[in-house]
């Protein structure tokens, strides 16, 4: 059973040790990654702001009971032929400690029965290179890092760590310098930013050095790939299989494109990890709608008490009211347009939940599916066990009557 397309195609989350200065350096780089986009400044304080006439960028805040602001969120919603393309940038700083925790997300929202693809976020590679985050021992890099042999212990100390969570990518230098293989294996670390943390054994040195620490089993030879998983275990030689190795052949024949899976498969682990709960709970209050609905209760109040209350001229209260019918007008067409945008974004999330529930069901499904399976196998061992001891039995018998 195929597993339905979800709305979610992009997701990047990475945690900060010092998270000072996060908010502010996760605006300026997504006023920068917009300004980019749109060939233009583009306005970020709180509320929404229409950037053009498919595009509608919200931006919000969060604040502690002291006032002090502890979240931010930018959205950005781009209304195309194809499909709606949303884009959700969200750093939350920890309201109990020193870090922080700051996530990418990219949803597609097709238009049509046809599939489409969403290349990743380029703000993803260029708050990696400004956040700084790590997974445990390992640092989250836009490049591989540089690995020789004097500091091969403490990459094998990264892949043993127990709290990494993501992949780790590590590529060996072939013996032959190969362009096709440097131009292959660098723009998949480039595009696993944010996703894995990505490590380069720079000689054989370094690749002798390696296989000495971690084994035969999980060595990572020149020209080869390997993504090694959570909780490597180098002791056990039936642990290795579950880290994927690619061999140089894969990287340098131009014809083979089994190297993109890689990344794809980089990405869709990102996918199913769980979001953290820091991004998860996070609430944004709409004070700018807030706002807006005191001004019309008190623009309409004003208009009330004009014209209930005597004047004694009437052309002067019929020129305030005229005008507070006119603020009230403008109040209304602002308030129809935040309604229309709500509306707009009811249905994105009931879109995004229904594709959930279907992930959801086509997952539960297939485990049922294999449930079934391994009930069926079970019954035919138990029946190969079965006929295997008439058989023992029929032999002894035989044997005896001898």
């Amino acid at each position: 059973m195929s597993t339905p397309a979800s709305t979610l195609i992009h997701r990047s989350v990475v945690t900060v040790s010092d998270a000072d200065t996060l908010l502010d350096t996760v605006r300026w780089m997504s006023g920068q990654w917009l300004k980019k986009k749109f060939r233009a400044a583009v306005p970020l304080g709180t509320g929404q702001h229409a950037l053009d006439d498919a595009s509608v960028l919200l931006s919000q805040a969060a604040y502690n009971d002291q006032g002090a602001e502890y979240a931010t969120r930018i959205q950005l919603r781009e209304d195309k032929p194809e499909a709606t393309w949303r884009t959700t940038v969200t750093a939350v700083r920890s309201t109990t400690g020193d870090g922080g925790i700051a996530g990418v997300d990219l949803e597609c929202f097709p238009n049509t029965a046809q599939a489409l693809r969403g290349s990743k976020p380029n703000l993803i590679r260029d708050l990696m290179g400004e956040l700084e985050p790590r997974d445990g021992l390992s640092r989250l890099s836009v490049n591989a890092l540089r690995v020789t042999h004097d500091r091969v212990h403490s990459l094998l100390d990264v892949l043993c760590d127990p709290e990494r969570q993501m992949p780790t990518l590590v590529a060996a230098r072939p013996i032959q310098a190969d362009p096709l293989w440097s131009d292959r294996v660098a723009g998949s670390m480039r595009n696993v930013a944010g996703d894995a943390s990505t490590y380069l054994l720079w000689d054989l040195a370094a690749v002798d050095a390696f296989r000495e620490a971690i084994g035969h089993d999980h060595r990572v030879s020149p020209g080869c790939v390997r993504t090694f998983m959570p909780l490597v275990d180098p002791a056990w030689a039936a642990d290795a299989p579950r880290h994927r190795l690619m061999g140089s052949s894969r990287w340098t024949d131009p014809a083979d494109q089994t190297w993109r899976g890689v990344v794809r498969r980089v990405h869709t682990l990102a996918l199913e990890r769980p979001l953290p709960r820091q991004l998860s709970s996070v609430m944004f209050p709409d004070r700018v709608a807030e706002q807006h609905r005191q001004e019309r209760r008190e623009s309409m109040d004003k208009a009330r008490l004009l014209a209930s209350v005597p004047a004694q001229r009437m052309g002067e209260r019929d020129e305030e009211l005229r005008a507070e019918v006119a603020l009230l007008n403008g109040l209304l067409d602002q308030a129809d347009k935040e309604l229309s945008e709500l509306g707009r974004s009811i249905d994105l999330a009931e879109r995004a939940n229904t594709s959930t529930r279907d992930q959801l069901q086509a997952v539960i499904s297939d485990r049922d599916g294999e449930i079934e399976d391994h009930l069926t196998t079970l019954d035919a061992l138990q029946q190969a066990r079965a006929e295997a001891d008439r058989l023992r039995l029929l032999l002894l018998r035989q044997g005896r009557a001898r």
